[in-house]
């Protein structure tokens, strides 16, 4: 018979930061940056800081260097038409050579809007970018909310705890998300049914320290 697999892009890179929740909930606030890379080539790309200046009011653009044509696109977007005659952006390697000084640029220009303002306009001129969310931001977006991937489980001890949950649907088998197991929740489980071990020899072993 088979099944329909629905793979949300969106809710791909959803579970992929799904490690950040870890200090998410350690520190109760959101997970904190750690840092940015751009490879050689293609400028602007990376983070930019947007307004009003918070930890986590950054955007990601990217202007590949295949060509010029999102080069184009991305001044003509920020309202810098003069720079399409400009000889220090005439092709890839060049604008990588004054590569600080178009940073600046890009930089000044999304410091004056916010990270959603700044997608909305670039988004519409035909560049690549994204508002970057912080945990708090993924777990509340209306959209991975009304698709149902923001799940919720019961833990033993943090109680009702908010996570990603798969990006990956099937029509006819659904993923369920549930709690990590406590630590040592399921030793006797497994030594009972793996190795053969007696309760008494369980029981044995943790008093030793053993096992938990």
């Amino acid at each position: 018979m088979g099944q329909v697999v629905e793979v949300s892009m969106q809710e791909t890179i959803a579970n992929l930061g799904r490690g950040n929740y870890a200090s998410h909930y350690r520190e109760g606030k959101p997970a904190a940056r750690r840092g940015n890379t751009a490879p050689p080539g293609a400028v602007p790309d990376g983070l930019y800081p947007c307004a009003p200046g918070g930890p986590n009011d950054h955007v990601y653009i990217y202007v590949q260097p295949v060509n010029n044509d999102m080069w184009c696109d991305f001044a003509r977007a920020i309202g810098r038409d003069d720079l399409l005659a400009d000889p220090r952006c005439k092709d890839a390697p060049t604008r990588w050579e004054h590569r600080d000084w178009l940073n600046e640029i890009a930089r000044a220009w999304t410091r004056a809007r916010t990270k959603h303002d700044v997608m909305a306009t670039l988004g519409k001129g035909g560049v690549p970018c994204g508002a970057v969310l912080d945990s708090a931001e993924l777990l509340d977006d209306p959209h991975l909310n009304a698709r149902g991937q923001i799940a919720t489980v019961e833990h033993a001890t943090r109680g009702r705890v908010r996570m990603p949950g798969s990006p990956v649907r099937l029509s006819a088998s659904e993923a369920s998300t549930t709690p990590a197991p406590l630590l040592g929740e399921h030793t006797a489980e497994v030594l009972a049914e793996v190795l053969g071990l007696s309760k008494d020899e369980i029981a044995a072993l943790r008093a030793k320290g053993v096992v938990r």
